[in-house]
């Protein structure tokens, strides 16, 4: 779609009013296809249908029939009774902060940026790696939409609720244990919630690093890099995350829990599904454990 010069809209303050609604429709419908959506909205107001061809338009148009029939869009908040309930189960599971407990909601709600602010439903802290079983079993039998977080430092806001009140939020500060440094197989053996820079402390003393560096180590975790593939400023010497990594343990969204390759360097059992999980996002399955390699320190 062929869009009006900014200094034309920039002059419109009425279209500037229209372009904010627009934005918070659209990011209230959790949509990322919303640009079309936003760029009608304003050309309407603004005067500028000349900008549109016939079938630009009737495009435009049917994006939004499209987009606001979508069933999802309507379904509204989980009842009051249903997230009680919730909480009362969670609770059972591990320790739980609930939408009424303002301050700490939306310390793990907002995104790095703070552009996002809907709020989850909860937010659980799981201990191991059985409880991230038993919580991703439980919203998988009861419907309830998850999202993995780790340090909740990237950018572009995929640790964050898409809607109020609507999702839970499961963090991974808590599972948190560096197991071993094996100096022979120069490797590490971790739970997914160790903070990268506190596993670097803790190899330096062996003589060892894990190579990725970037401005968020002090507070990203071992599993959100590995969820991202993260590259940091070494990357084209010692490659992304992928080219280090050994092993994963992964937990799929009904509960079950699969080991991925192991602590041997050539290991060519089986496929190689450990690198379809890395990159991925936490849309496969939660990064609980990992083997990570080891160069040495220079």
């Amino acid at each position: 779609i062929r869009r009006p010069p900014r200094s034309t809209l920039s002059s419109s303050s009425a279209a500037s009013d229209v372009y904010k609604r627009q934005t918070e429709i659209g990011r209230g419908m959790g949509s990322l296809r919303g640009e079309n959506e936003l760029w009608l909205g304003l050309v309407l107001m603004s005067g500028h249908l000349d900008e549109l061809t016939p079938v630009e338009l009737a495009g435009v148009i049917q994006s939004i029939v499209t987009e606001v029939n979508r069933p999802d869009l309507w379904s509204g908040f989980i009842p009051s009774a249903v997230a009680d309930e919730a909480f009362n189960d969670l609770s059972n599971i591990c320790k739980v902060i609930d939408y009424n407990n303002e301050a700490e909601i939306t310390k793990y709600s907002q995104d790095w940026r703070r552009r996002i602010n809907f709020k989850a439903l909860c937010v659980v802290f799981p201990k191991n790696e059985n409880d991230i079983s038993l919580i991703l079993k439980y919203c998988f039998e009861n419907n309830i939409k998850l999202i993995p977080q780790g340090g909740n430092t990237n950018l572009v806001a995929s640790a964050s609720p898409s809607r109020e009140k609507n999702e839970v939020i499961i963090s991974l500060e808590k599972i948190n244990k560096i197991y071993e440094i094996d100096v022979i197989n120069k490797c590490v053996e971790l739970d997914a919630g160790v903070i990268v820079d506190d596993l670097n402390n803790q190899l330096n003393k062996k003589g060892f690093l894990f190579p990725l560096q970037m401005a968020s180590t002090g507070s990203s975790q071992v599993g959100g890099v590995i969820s991202t593939n993260a590259g940091g400023i070494n990357v084209i010497h010692y490659g992304s995350v992928r080219s280090n990594l050994l092993a994963l343990n992964v937990v799929l969204a009904d509960g079950r829990i699969i080991k991925l390759g192991s602590k041997v360097i050539k290991d060519n059992t089986g496929y190689n599904l450990k690198d379809l999980f890395c990159g991925s996002e936490g849309t496969l399955g939660t990064v609980s454990y990992t083997h990570l390699t080891l160069p040495t320190k220079r």
